[in-house]
C-alpha cells in the first residue's frame, strides 16, 4: 500500500518536471541560457541607431551581465530584455511589425529587446530570433517606414 503511494508521488513528480522542462521559455531565460556571447553575420541595411547596428558584415558581442551589445567597430548599445507583459505595451508602430513577423518567427526561440534601460520608453525595439539552440541568430528591427522602400535592419548570423 505504501509502495503504491510512493510510486504515484514519483510519477507525479516526473510529470511536473517534464511539463516544466517542455514549457515556454521566458525572454529572460532565452537571453540567459540560449543566447550565445558572440555572433558573426550580415545585414543589408543599418539600423535606426546607425553606427551601432551597421550594414554589411559584423560581429555582435553580447555582454549579458551589463546588458550591452558591442559591434566589431567597438560601438556599444545598451539594451533591456522586454518581458511578455511589457511587449504588449510597446507602441503600436513596433508591435505592428511583431504581428507581421509572427508566422515567420513561429519555429524560433524569440524575444524583444529595447534599446536603452527602460523597455517601456525605448528609442527602438528589435526582435531576437534564435534557432538551433542559439547557434543561429536573427535580429530584426521593429521600426518600419523611416527608410526608402521600407528597408530595415535584419541581421542574420552564427555563433562564434
Amino acid at each position: 500500500m505504501k509502495l503504491g503511494k510512493v510510486a504515484r508521488l514519483v510519477v507525479c513528480g516526473l510529470v511536473i518536471f517534464f511539463l516544466a522542462a517542455c514549457g515556454a521559455k521566458s525572454p529572460e531565460d532565452l537571453e540567459k541560457n540560449v543566447l550565445k556571447d558572440s555572433y558573426t553575420g550580415y545585414s543589408q541595411e543599418s539600423g535606426y541607431q546607425g553606427r551601432k547596428f551597421i550594414a554589411g558584415g559584423d560581429t555582435l558581442t553580447f555582454d549579458k551581465s551589463q546588458k550591452l551589445i558591442k559591434n566589431s567597430h567597438g560601438e556599444e548599445i545598451k539594451y533591456a530584455v522586454v518581458s511578455d507583459d511589457q511587449a504588449k505595451k510597446i507602441p503600436s508602430k513596433y508591435r505592428g511589425a511583431l504581428v507581421d513577423l509572427e508566422e515567420e518567427l513561429k519555429e524560433t526561440d524569440n524575444f524583444t529587446i529595447a534599446v536603452g534601460d527602460n523597455p517601456e520608453k525605448a528609442s527602438a525595439y528589435y526582435q531576437v530570433a534564435l534557432q538551433n539552440g542559439g547557434k543561429n541568430i536573427r535580429i530584426i528591427e521593429l521600426l518600419r517606414g523611416y527608410k526608402y522602400e521600407n528597408a530595415y535592419y535584419d541581421f542574420s548570423g552564427v555563433a562564434d
